[in-house]
């Protein structure tokens, strides 16, 4: 993975950018916009592009948003009751999305993920795609 970890860092290190740049410029809604068509803001709900019909509510315990280089394709929530959720999505530069990789994780690829907190996110996520939007 060595070879390899230069792109990685770079790849996951811009998404991080772009995001943090339109949350501090526009605001948390505008930061959500940014992921473009797999994943929508429809204040209060986040709606992503998911292989099977599923909903999450937060409930408070905000949304850690985490991009990753080894992506399936497509978002990924993980829910832990005890931890706040995670949704894991393809990271992107330049406005892409890297295709599909093996799943492979370094060491620090998590290091530094922001962790969206507090009702500003919305009250759930739906995931899937809903009828008629």
């Amino acid at each position: 993975m060595a070879p390899a970890w230069p792109r990685i860092a770079q790849r996951v290190g811009a998404d991080r950018e772009l995001r943090r740049h339109a949350l501090a410029q526009s605001g948390m809604e505008a930061m959500l916009r940014t992921f473009g068509a797999s994943m929508r803001w429809r204040r209060p709900v986040l709606e992503v592009d998911y292989p099977v019909e599923r909903e999450l509510r937060l409930q408070g315990r905000g949304l850690v948003l985490v991009p990753s280089y080894f992506s399936c394709g497509h978002p990924l929530a993980l829910v832990d009751e005890a931890l706040p959720p995670v949704l894991v999505y393809p990271a992107q530069a330049d406005g892409q999305a890297e295709g599909p990789r093996p799943r492979l994780y370094g060491g620090e690829a998590l290091r530094d993920v922001p962790a969206l907190l507090g009702a500003r996110v919305g009250t759930r996520i739906a995931a899937g795609i809903r009828s008629g939007g």
